[in-house]
């Protein structure tokens, strides 16, 4: 899913594409201009990740400047107003909607809970070793997480849910049953539950992957594992 050709598709800024669903979270892209300003207050915390350009959150505590490669993490039922200088494209990751009621009346709204916070995931995860999980927060139930990978991961198969995988920078190889591809900057990859999928990266990639919260995330392969393949390598040539 090639996300910076899907954002010049959308014509209307700040009306959010639907990307990607697992179990009580979804993934959606959306772009913002110097025009108009976006208020909101949703029930459930968001996630934020600007791809591309620079982007102001107006919350209760003030303004928020955030900018390329960085996330904004927003608490549920804290109002606050979008805006950019620029054509700036976001992915939001945020809680499904529900319909739930009690006695046949809404459920009342959750207390505003903490303040709107940035994270800088291009460069936080460059402190973190290689495959070395940065969780950035959670949305419906699932973990949103950052890493640096370089190298092979083990064969990955997510025990629940799928795992949606957005390369930020960089180039991702991937290997399933059905084959092999790859995945660039601004894509992403949704690997539905119970598939097994290889990651590899020759150069190095930074990647958001979002899976359900307590689930294990991709580790890199064993060392006397990766030594063995490449000895077959040699010994097939």
């Amino acid at each position: 899913m090639d996300l910076a050709a899907l954002a010049e598709e959308i014509e209307q800024p700040y009306r959010p594409v639907r990307l990607a669903a697992a179990g009580g979270f979804e993934a959606a892209l959306f772009t913002c201009h110097d025009k108009h300003t976006w208020h909101r207050r949703e029930p459930k915390h968001q996630i934020l990740l600007v791809l591309e350009g620079v982007i102001t959150v107006d919350g209760p505590g003030g303004r928020q400047v955030v900018n390329e490669g960085e996330i904004a993490l927003i608490p549920g039922q804290v109002g606050h107003n979008l805006g950019a200088g620029m054509r700036s494209v976001v992915v939001v990751f945020h809680e499904a909607p529900t319909d739930i009621h009690a006695n046949g009346h809404p459920l009342p709204p959750d207390a505003p809970r903490g303040e709107i916070r940035k994270v800088n995931v291009a460069a936080d995860v460059h402190g973190q070793g290689l495959f070395s999980w940065l969780v950035l927060g959670t949305a419906g139930g699932c973990a949103v997480a950052a890493t640096r990978l370089w190298g092979r991961s083990e064969p990955y198969v997510s025990p629940t849910g799928s795992l949606v995988l957005l390369v930020y920078r960089g180039v991702v190889d991937y290997a399933t049953d059905t084959g092999t591809d790859d995945v660039a900057g601004s894509q992403m990859l949704v690997v539905p539950a119970d598939s097994a999928v290889t990651l590899s990266s020759e150069r190095g990639a930074t990647v958001v992957a979002v899976v359900r919260d307590g689930m294990a995330l991709p580790r890199p392969v064993a060392p006397d594992s990766a030594a063995r393949d490449a000895d077959s390598g040699k010994a097939d040539t």
